[in-house]
């Protein structure tokens, strides 16, 4: 199940069911089911936060067709493209870099470091992007107050939204706060 959610309002627009037994595979799930939503809805000018599953060519051509910009996750799913972008990172600096943090909530010490890299330097499959990229790499630090175990955490993002966005790491949080919605696409309401 794929569902549209405006993380503003707390509202599901819309969501899709897919019968993956009539398909055949989760392949052709992941390709159809999220281009499906964004054809139900106005993106223009808004900000979609997708899980990895949305990394598919045409998907991110018919956001960008839409007049929309994407903010999407890197996951092993795709290794070559996960993977060879991690490790493209190691010979890049940095446009930017900020930390936020540490913020104590729900007994967790959390302090979160953003980068934020020119993709198209990186990226390898830049047919697959179209257009303007910023990689956002994201690391957290947590430490339960309780327990004082701590733990490190790393995501990677990719974004069709300019390298000097402010609170890019923002909208990478808050599309996590949806986590629960497994494969949700959310569809932010503020201009981009």
């Amino acid at each position: 199940m794929v569902q549209i959610f405006s993380q503003k309002s707390k509202i599901k627009f819309a969501k899709s069911s897919v019968n993956l037994q009539f398909l055949g595979t989760t392949d052709e799930f992941c390709r159809l089911s999220p281009g499906i939503l964004i054809d139900k809805i106005d993106i223009s000018g808004k900000i979609v936060t997708a899980d990895a599953m949305s990394m598919q060519k045409d998907i991110i051509k018919k956001i960008r067709k839409k007049g929309g910009d994407f903010l999407i996750g890197l996951k092993a799913n795709q290794p070559s493209l996960r993977y060879g972008v991690e490790d493209r990172l190691k010979e890049h600096k940095p446009l930017y870099s900020y930390t936020e943090g540490p913020e104590l909530g729900h007994g967790i010490i959390e302090t979160r470091t953003y980068g934020i890299y020119d993709g198209l330097g990186i990226i390898a499959d830049k047919e697959k992007c179209g257009g303007n990229m910023t990689i956002m790499e994201y690391k957290a630090e947590t430490v339960r107050k309780k327990t004082a175990i701590h733990t490190r955490e790393k995501r990677m993002y990719v974004s069709s939204l300019p390298t000097d966005t402010p609170s890019l790491g923002s909208i990478a949080r808050h599309h996590g706060a949806i986590g629960s919605m497994h494969w949700g696409l959310d569809v932010n309401l503020l201009p981009a």
